[in-house]
């Protein structure tokens, strides 16, 4: 009876090693395809040590259970976050600055170095004298007897380029009559001016003569209110006389 049992056993490990056998060469190719070949025989080997065979039975069946109702979640809507669309705030507006127009180069004056210093001289005064600009009392009597100097030069100067270069200044009085030369401008500082009082008329008076006749339009209308002779009095010599009366046509 013992015997018998032997066997049994005997017969049961030479079906399990069919069957390990069986399992392994079964097995081989899905584990080298997910191992891949370098390291296959050393991985199926710690598989057949570390696996319990044990006797193949009638497969096990799986039951599935019976599938439960199903209740469906409510469905929340995310809410719509709702962005405003951007307003670019607009760009300020800067008024610009009118600029000082500046006196003729000498490249489109043809002057002498007297009539060139004078138009410089003039050229400086605007800039040193323009709106917004701070000037002292001692600095703006300065500039006005500059102005003065430079006026009686093309006045009294060569009758030659008198009429091109009084021209020009009757020009820039013309551009510049809301500026720099806007009576409430022209007219500063007179006295503290380091002049005599005639020179100090002479010099009000050729304001006027220049400022009212600065504008070509109503030049024939503002020589009518304009006492030549007094204008003349003072400060323009005998050439100077004679170049503004054939300027004007007086």
């Amino acid at each position: 009876m013992a015997k018998h049992h032997h066997n049994n056993n005997s017969d049961n490990q030479q079906s399990t090693a069919i069957d390990t056998e069986t399992l392994v060469d079964a097995d081989v190719g899905s584990v080298e395809d997910i191992i891949g070949s370098e390291d296959v025989t050393t991985t199926v080997d710690a598989v057949v040590d570390s696996t319990t065979v044990s006797t193949v039975t009638d497969p096990v069946v799986a039951v599935e259970p019976e599938p439960e109702a199903i209740i469906a979640a409510p469905v929340v809507e995310a809410p719509v976050a709702i962005v405003a669309p951007v307003v670019a705030a607009p760009a300020p507006v800067v008024q610009p600055t009118a600029p000082v127009a500046q006196a003729s180069t000498e490249g489109e004056l043809k002057l002498s170095t007297m009539g060139k210093i004078a138009m410089h001289n003039i050229a400086d005064y605007m800039e040193n004298m323009k709106p917004g600009k701070q000037v002292f009392p001692a600095d703006g009597a300065r500039h006005q007897v500059s102005l003065y100097r430079a006026l009686l030069t093309i006045l009294n100067g060569n009758a030659d380029e008198f009429t091109t270069a009084f021209s020009a200044i009757l020009k820039l009085f013309n551009d510049n009559a809301d500026g720099v030369f806007r009576d409430t401008h022209v007219f500063r500082f007179t006295e503290q001016m380091t002049l005599g009082d005639n020179e100090r008329k002479a010099f009000q008076r050729l304001l006027n003569l220049i400022k009212l006749t600065a504008d070509p339009k109503s030049r024939g209308l503002a020589l009518k209110q304009i006492n030549m002779s007094a204008t003349m009095e003072f400060g323009v010599n005998d050439q100077g006389r004679q170049n503004i009366l054939n300027f004007y046509g007086v």
